[in-house]
């Protein structure tokens, strides 16, 4: 490629380029279109989606355009650029932009008679050029719909309707646009049975993740927790806190509080995994998990068990509370001379992490116990034994915290004895959970 091509790709000339253009266009796009502009996110196109559900249009046509950015006609695309942009000097250097070539991996340079460059600051605004008059169209013909760049869905009322809409759908798209609709990715179905930018809406409405997603999510954490790296435990946990909170970013408006529980319990256990394998040694674990306050005892069936690093991440290895309390910090130090022994403030050895969050849970047991219908909401589904240990854990903290407090037991004191007690009924908790369905998901 010749250095007069290269400076038409450069991403500095594209994203002025951009800048140029962006007010021009921008003004008189659909407001059902939401992909790479100012003001505008994925999120609003799924909240969009589910207010179309909302208002009972329950069946959706669901199209892709095969290799969009590949098959974006040139001439087409250049007539609606000359709509608004009259500057012959930038539209001479769009086209030589949409006709530089790419360079092949033997170092070839293909001619692109069609198509627009993927992923550069100019190529989002360009595919919004050219899908516009399909906006329009589905405007005109009174649709729901919302426009992620390539990525749409229509929401219809029913079967028959959403197959006459994809009918006319294809033949505009192959007719007016001459774009490539992708078959096999075309479908018809009822609007849970589809995904839009890896969200889809329930039968009930609500907004979730896909199967997808959720397996890409595991896949990339196995990767950064992979016992091969041989990488600094602080490494691992600050570029997995990194892709974790990126990662919650986007899908956080998914209503799966189960599953974020079920996969915070999942990413624990595959830390502790790899703290474990870090330690090697049998003595290096007994140094590091004696510091951390574990029982000796347990820490000694341990070091020595056979069990892989997967199964000595499970926290049912705690065999009675006040392991897990040791393993919390929340056990008091203790100072003996032989003759005496006496009991100080809490280690603060363990989990900070954890115990932060049993910290600030017991915080809510100073008031009156209920289950609002938020809770009655989340708890669906769940055994009946548990939703009734739940229930006995808010009287009793409840009532103990006043107990205390009417003692002249100081706050703090109070604070500590709650979350040991919370502690508690967590290991309850866990001994009652479905450990197979997370080894599977493992």
């Amino acid at each position: 490629m010749t250095t007069k091509d290269q400076t038409e790709r450069s991403p500095l000339i594209q994203q002025a380029v951009a800048q140029v253009l962006s007010p021009l266009f921008d003004p008189g796009f659909s407001e059902n279109s939401h992909g790479f502009r100012p003001g505008r996110n994925a999120h609003q196109a799924v909240r969009q989606v589910q207010a179309a559900w909302k208002d009972r249009r329950r069946h959706a046509v669901d199209c892709d355009l095969k290799s969009f950015f590949d098959t974006v006609n040139h001439d087409r695309l250049m007539d609606g650029l000359r709509q608004k942009a009259k500057d012959a000097r930038v539209l001479a250097l769009i086209h030589r932009y949409l006709k530089a070539g790419v360079v092949l991996p033997d170092g070839r340079v293909e001619e692109t008679p069609q198509g627009v460059p993927q992923g550069g600051p100019l190529s989002a605004l360009l595919a919004n050029i050219v899908l516009d008059p399909l906006d329009k169209e589905l405007e005109k013909r009174g649709h729901r719909f919302a426009r992620y760049a390539d990525d749409f869905i229509i929401m219809v009322k029913s079967a028959r309707a959403a197959q006459r809409v994809m009918a006319g759908l294809v033949r505009y798209v192959e007719g007016r646009l001459k774009l490539a609709v992708n078959p096999a990715k075309c479908k018809t179905a009822w609007l849970k049975e589809c995904s839009f930018l890896s969200f889809k809406i329930t039968a009930r409405g609500n907004v979730v993740w896909t199967e997808k997603a959720c397996l890409r999510f595991k896949q990339r954490l196995k990767a950064i927790t992979s016992r091969k790296r041989g990488v600094a435990v602080d490494k691992v946990i600050g570029e997995l806190r990194r892709y974790v909170i990126g990662w919650l970013g986007y899908f956080g408006i998914s209503n799966t509080c189960k599953e974020v529980l079920a996969l915070e319990d999942w990413m624990r256990r595959r830390v502790r995994l790899y703290y474990w394998k870090q330690w090697k040694q049998p003595r290096t674990r007994r140094r590091n998990l004696i510091k951390l306050g574990a029982n000796p005892k347990q820490v000694k069936l341990a070091t020595r068990s056979r069990k892989g690093y997967w199964r000595m991440g499970d926290v049912r290895r705690f065999a009675h509370p006040r392991e897990l309390m040791a393993f919390l910090g929340l056990v008091p130090k203790e100072e003996s001379t032989g003759e005496s022994r006496r009991l100080g403030s809490i280690t603060k050895a363990g989990n900070a992490h954890a115990r932060w969050i049993l910290i600030e849970t017991v915080q809510h047991a100073w008031l009156p116990p209920k289950v609002s219908a938020q809770l009655s909401k989340r708890q669906e589904g769940q055994p009946a034994a548990r939703r009734e240990l739940s229930w006995k854990i808010q009287v009793r903290l409840h009532k103990r915290a006043w107990h205390l407090s009417r003692r002249g037991v100081m706050k703090p004191k109070v604070t500590v004895a709650l979350a040991r007690e919370m502690a508690g009924f967590a290991w309850a908790m866990l001994q009652t959970a479905d450990w197979q369905a997370m080894t599977r998901a493992a």
